[in-house]
């Protein structure tokens, strides 16, 4: 059986999930699980997939950090899956599905992980910096509302 597993951080990500859910029938998965909860959060829908796979059966999902945001997370759900005899394939792996039932596709799912968890350290310095430069000058962050943005002065 094929199980697919989706999910957004914030429930006004539905664009996000209605896209994920998509993509996954197209294979032609049978049973679905979603959810609308930070990777920090009780994933409830995450905990009700993972019971519910049997051997033989595999999980699907659309990218990796849909799954887990660290190496070490992603290297726990994986080991336990295999453990039980359940495959997993990440669908947008480049132009490649990745099957980690074999040990190509375990190598390829540490070492984009390990990217992955890597790109997401530069991204919170800029946000963290970005606070910052909001505190000193007393706003709450985000891009000004259009009507407070000053024109655009042409040449």
């Amino acid at each position: 059986m094929q199980v697919r597993y989706a999910r957004t951080s914030t429930e006004e990500q539905v664009a996000e999930l209605e896209a994920q859910i998509r993509d996954l029938k197209a294979p032609g998965c049978d049973e679905v699980f979603s959810e609308q909860v930070s990777a920090l959060g009780d994933r409830r829908e995450l905990d009700r997939t993972l019971k519910f796979l049997r051997t033989g059966d595999t999980l699907m999902v659309t990218k990796i950090d849909r799954l887990a945001r660290n190496t070490r997370t992603l290297g726990d759900i994986v080991d336990g899956l295999h453990g039980r005899g359940v495959g997993l394939k990440v669908l947008q792996f480049g132009k490649e599905v990745l099957d980690t039932t074999g040990a190509y596709g375990r190598l390829m799912l540490n070492m984009f992980a390990a990217l992955a968890e890597f790109e997401r350290g530069p991204i919170k310095e800029r946000q963290k910096a970005s606070r910052r430069r909001g505190q000193t000058r007393n706003t709450k962050g985000g891009s000004p509302r259009r009507e407070q943005r000053p024109a655009k002065q042409s040449s």
